[in-house]
């Protein structure tokens, strides 16, 4: 309910990762979008697929590109 306070807070995680999380870039990309920031949201959701296929987020992603 908090995106703002929500996207410190992953893009921490996503600093202090030693490797590349597949479900940190898929909330990323969740949070982005619910901040209408389309763009980063597509990078993220993006970022989390090359890490780990997920139809869930794959279906995520082709919306975004279809709006």
């Amino acid at each position: 309910g908090e995106p703002k306070s929500a996207l410190t807070q992953v893009l921490k995680a996503v600093e202090l990762s030693e490797e590349p999380d597949a479900t940190v870039y898929d909330h990323l990309g969740d949070i982005y979008a619910s901040l209408n920031d389309r763009e980063k949201a597509k990078e993220a959701w993006s970022k989390s697929l090359s890490i780990e296929g997920n139809e869930a987020v794959r279906k995520k992603l082709v919306a975004a590109e279809t709006r």
